[in-house]
């Protein structure tokens, strides 16, 4: 199905994507460090909403001519999707370069970051000169050169190095003592590296104060409309609505089990809906399946309804006893967007937003929206 393109035959979850939505985030979050350049973060997908889109849209409305992605094939498409519109574009690879990916680096003019000595060892070998930027790691102990290591990786003869990266451990929680260690570590290392550019911060990060900015910051899930923090903030509005159908209403009696295991038992006489949207489709399958305090809630009619019973492949329940009497097989249901936060549903789930957004599988039907109408054809292919 080429995106954009709603399934009518079938009963399939949309997702609904504000690509205005998307340059508002970019323009709110980057106006929050104004002396740094913004990028666009759109590994995994663009977060699951689509790299090329997502992409086009930001660098025709904002002009944003820096982007980050994990792996070299999302760069070589990235680079294909920008040809024309945004051909002299700087696309990061954040995984950096193995033996076997140089030849992508080269064909998509990728620039590699530089996670440890090994990988700056082999660039420095086989691409003496071409630029690269280098991950310090300044105390989230992932991918980074460790503090033993960066005076050698700094020195490599044939390291042009363009961008100095760090990245923070607990930028989601910005009274963390670690971040204005993290952020003195990293001052110092950027100015014993002479890197012309230096950027630590993502969504989180920016939030922070204006002294994180440096001269690059990285804008990753906020751009899509989810808060880096555990609750909606303001300069971040929800681009992605996620609906799902109603299969089938049913009225259940008191003491009547839902789903796989009879986890849920109705307390009372209840009207139960059933929608097309399971795990297969990115539901978590661990969402509370009984009358937890922790429930996870979709908006029907207005209403916000509990889920009920295990989520299975296809199939999840609602209960929809407080919901509108006329709500029918055929209505969508809001499981995600404007009246739902992703935030609220993936805290009921044990998970962040982030993992929501780019769990959502190939079977949800992504619809694109600029202007309120259906997106162009020359965004989205």
């Amino acid at each position: 199905m080429r995106p954009g393109r709603i399934d009518q035959i079938g009963y399939r979850p949309i997702v609904e994507i504000n690509l205005d939505r998307i340059v508002g985030n970019f323009e709110r979050l980057a106006s929050r460090q104004p002396a740094a350049t913004p990028a666009a973060v759109v590994k995994c997908d663009a977060y699951g909403l689509g790299l090329v889109p997502c992409s086009r849209i930001l660098a025709i409305r904002c002009a944003c001519n820096m982007f980050f992605v994990a792996h070299p094939e999302e760069g070589l498409a990235l680079r294909k999707a920008l040809d024309r519109i945004a051909p002299t574009a700087e696309i990061f690879v954040l995984n950096g370069p193995s033996e076997r990916s140089l030849p992508a680096f080269d064909a998509g003019k990728l620039t590699p970051i530089l996670n440890s000595l090994a990988q700056t060892r082999l660039w420095t070998a086989e691409r003496a000169g071409v630029p690269a930027a280098l991950h310090a790691d300044v105390g989230i102990n992932r991918l980074g050169v460790p503090a033993n290591e960066l005076e050698e990786a700094l020195g490599a003869p044939g390291l042009n190095l363009c961008l100095l990266m760090g990245h923070l451990s607990c930028a989601g929680t910005p009274d963390n003592s670690a971040n204005a260690i993290e952020l003195t570590r990293f001052r110092e290392l950027a100015k014993a590296a002479r890197a012309p550019r230096a950027s630590l911060v993502s969504s989180g990060g920016v939030m922070i104060s204006e002294e994180f900015g440096f001269d690059v910051v990285r804008l990753g899930v906020g751009l899509y409309g989810v808060s880096p923090f555990d609750a909606p903030i303001p300069e971040v509005r929800p681009a992605a609505t996620l609906t799902a159908e109603i299969l089938q209403v049913q009225s259940l009696r008191m003491d009547a089990k839902v789903g796989y295991g009879g986890l849920f038992r109705a307390r009372r006489p209840t009207r139960l809906a059933t929608i097309a949207l399971g795990y297969g489709d990115g539901l978590p399958r661990h969402a509370p399946p009984s009358d937890d305090a922790n429930r996870a809630y979709v908006d029907v009619g207005g209403v916000a309804c509990p889920l009920v019973g295990r989520v299975s492949m296809d199939l999840a329940t609602i209960d929809i006893t407080d919901a509108p009497t006329e709500v029918a097989a055929g209505d969508r249901v809001e499981v995600f967007g404007d009246k739902m936060p992703i935030e609220s549903i993936a805290a009921a789930c044990g998970t962040i937003g982030y993992e929501l957004l780019t769990r959502l599988s190939p079977r949800v039907v992504r619809r694109y929206l600029v202007g309120g109408s259906p997106a162009p054809e020359s965004l989205l292919t």
